[in-house]
């Protein structure tokens, strides 16, 4: 009679220790998969703020002529308020706070026309950032009659 109870119970603990394996697979697939969506919305607030943001300068219309009049060379400075400040502070007002005081942000005007070796180009990347770094970009050019674009762009991070 001893006997056959160490049996069933040597068979309910190895029947045991499946279900906790089994346990332990799920909770591990469903971490991951919370991880990865966790992600997914993360870009998808990311891209919604920056496309409100570039909206926001492209539709302005103060915005598009200050740009635009900007002479190539100093394009650079429009990024750190010297030149057309209130570009600047738009960003910062319409940015969530979050990104404005840790300052997470970056954002950089450039001439597509020019090349590689004029300042002002378009070969900029961002002077800071962490692991992922989020971008938006939106054209912003005249009229027909005066083609001078240029391109806005903004790195979040």
């Amino acid at each position: 009679m001893l006997f056959k109870w160490d049996m069933d119970k040597r068979g309910f603990i190895k029947t045991l220790e499946a279900v906790l394996a089994v346990m332990i697979v799920f909770i591990f697939i469903f971490t991951m998969s919370s991880r990865v969506s966790n992600e997914d919305s993360k870009q998808g607030e990311m891209k919604g703020i920056q496309e409100g943001l570039l909206m926001g300068v492209s539709q302005n219309n103060d915005y598009r002529n200050c740009i635009i009049s900007t002479n190539s060379a100093q394009l650079s400075q429009i990024s750190t308020g010297n030149t057309c400040p209130e570009i600047k502070n738009y960003v910062e007002t319409t940015l969530p706070n979050r990104f404005v005081k840790n300052e997470r942000f970056e954002i950089s005007v450039c001439d597509p026309t020019l090349g590689q070796d004029d300042p002002g180009n378009c070969d900029v990347s961002p002077s800071n950032g962490g692991d992922f770094i989020y971008t938006s970009a939106v054209i912003i050019s005249s009229d027909s009659n005066n083609y001078n674009p240029r391109i806005f762009r903004i790195w979040m991070w």
